[in-house]
């Protein structure tokens, strides 16, 4: 698995069309995870190679090797902050 592997953030793999390339994929994980957790902002930072997100309430930026890794650190997050 890569970082621009995608996966909803319920952990079912999302479907890419032959057509999509890796960074409408990574668009794609980012606007999923923003639609589960409202005001959450997510993205891929091709630089780093790394997944990122701003979480409300969070003082720092949340960063993972891959978007399913991502989903869970904002869980936890969002759940250790209620």
């Amino acid at each position: 698995m890569t970082p621009m592997d995608a996966y909803h953030p319920t952990g079912q793999q999302l479907t890419a069309q032959p057509e999509m390339s890796r960074e409408q994929l990574a668009k794609h994980a980012a606007a999923a995870i923003s639609d589960r957790w409202p005001g959450v902002h997510a993205w891929y930072g091709k630089r780093t190679g790394k997944c990122w997100a701003y979480v409300p309430g969070v003082r720092h930026l949340l960063e993972a090797d891959d978007f399913r890794q991502l989903a869970e650190d904002i869980a936890g997050a969002r759940s250790s902050h209620r």
